[in-house]
């Protein structure tokens, strides 16, 4: 399993602000609030510095969220941190016991899932796999596509040369 920049250890998880608003009492109504201005304004926030969306994206990513009243939900969406605090052991134990071979892929500048959930993890699985993307912040998949792809490629030769020997 290859897992892209997320909230993993719930005990590291740095929410915004605006998640944070999202998953209070008045989440519905910060919810009706967004408009496409402040969504990409909190999205952009997430990127590296050099490696920003543009307004096009930015457009594309509004387009998505937003389709079929789709932010009306944010506040319900949001609800995963609260189960993934909940539900930690759970979902983290097999993940890092597990005989599931492992890599992640890290944008190091994400403010919510970066490089101290990197450094988490190094700590609970010295060894694990890890490529480390030092510029580049939330969306490591759109950041640095190239990178994505050649990070997986080499984790998914690993374990076809793995599995090969055990066989």
């Amino acid at each position: 399993m290859c897992l892209l920049n997320g909230g993993i250890f719930p005990e590291v998880h740095r929410p915004r602000r605006a998640q944070r608003l999202l998953d209070s009492p008045i989440g519905f109504l910060v919810a009706r609030l967004s408009d496409r201005k402040r969504f990409g304004r909190g999205l952009a926030a997430v990127f590296g510095p050099r490696t920003q969306p543009s307004e096009a994206e930015l457009d594309g990513f509004w387009e998505c969220a937003s389709a079929g009243n789709g932010l009306r939900n944010y506040h319900r969406l949001i609800r995963y941190m609260r189960e993934r605090r909940r539900h930690r052991e759970r979902w983290v134990g097999p993940l890092l016991g597990g005989e599931v071979p492992l890599s992640f892929i890290n944008g190091h500048l994400d403010p919510v899932s970066g490089k101290h959930v990197v450094d988490r993890l190094r700590e609970l699985v010295p060894g694990a796999e890890i490529h480390d993307l030092p510029e580049i912040g939330h969306y490591p998949q759109t950041e640095a596509p190239a990178e994505v792809l050649r990070a997986y490629t080499a984790f998914r030769q690993r374990v076809a040369a793995t599995d090969a020997e055990r066989a």
